[in-house]
């Protein structure tokens, strides 16, 4: 409910930056690169064929990949390990792994201007895996201590954005810069394990404890990217972009750092 609440702000946002009117019927109706500003029923057949077709002042639907790059570290998890007599003498700090992985995005845009557009973009990354474990002993005059903790489990990542796109106009293949702000959320789900041995010197003997848990948590916070790319249109209304960016989050999900690479089609209306 957050997310579709976040959506409709940001589309509404976007509807009053919007510019005036296209032109009407029989004017400039279509923009096309690399060649003069005329009207397009004025061509001759071969200056049309060689045209390569570039969105005019319209929404475009864009739907694609991703891959994102070394997610980082996730937050700190204390795993406590109890021992064979019910006690908790030790509690182990992990900072746990987070590792590549997949997603995709979806996005709508508004191209206000040749060299400038708005956009509003959903992109959901795939359960990551988290991963971390320490082992160490402790000696006592008459005993010893083997404890072994380890996490194993997963992390849910999904962010929309509000983004504006910069481009080098004139091209068929237009370069672009991006900037975005937005809301993102954070679902973490792992297993704790731990295992206590204890070794009895005095009495030539050895006890052990394993002890599991399950555990999850979510938070949310500010996310922020910045980023290069570029696109293509093939006909008048479908293309392609590909894209990589920087990514952060903050407040909640501060832990959140990776890069992604992008590759999606591109619908104009």
């Amino acid at each position: 409910m957050k997310i579709l609440k976040l959506a409709l702000l940001l589309a509404g946002a976007s509807l009053l930056l919007l510019p005036p009117a296209l032109p009407g019927e029989g004017e400039y109706p279509r923009v096309y690169s690399g060649v003069p500003a005329r009207r397009h029923q004025d061509l001759h057949p071969e200056e049309m064929s060689q045209l390569r077709y570039r969105p005019e002042r319209r929404f475009y639907l864009g739907l694609g990949g991703i891959y994102n790059l070394r997610h980082g570290r996730g937050d700190t998890i204390g795993v406590p390990a109890v021992d064979y007599w019910g006690r908790e003498p030790y509690l182990r700090r992990i900072e746990p792994k987070v590792d590549d992985g997949f997603g995709f995005q979806a996005k709508v845009g508004y191209l206000l201007r040749d060299w400038i557009a708005l956009e509003t973009a959903f992109r959901w990354h795939l359960k990551y895996d988290l991963k971390g474990d320490d082992s160490f002993r402790r000696f006592f005059p008459n005993s010893t201590d083997y404890v072994d903790t380890m996490v194993d489990g997963g992390v849910e990542v999904y962010d929309i954005t509000l983004n504006a796109k910069f481009y080098v106009p004139d091209f068929g293949l237009r370069p672009f810069f991006v900037l975005g702000l937005g809301y993102m959320g954070i679902r973490r789900s792992w297993d704790e394990w731990a295992r206590v041995e204890t070794h009895d010197l005095s009495l030539g003997r050895g006890y052990e404890s394993i002890t599991h848990r399950t555990k999850s948590n979510s938070s949310s916070g500010l996310a922020a990217r910045i980023g290069i790319g570029a696109e293509y249109f093939f006909t008048e209304r479908l293309g392609a972009d590909v894209e990589i960016s920087y990514n952060n989050g903050y407040g909640g999900v501060g832990e959140v750092e990776f890069i992604s690479f992008a590759l999606g089609a591109l619908f104009a209306f």
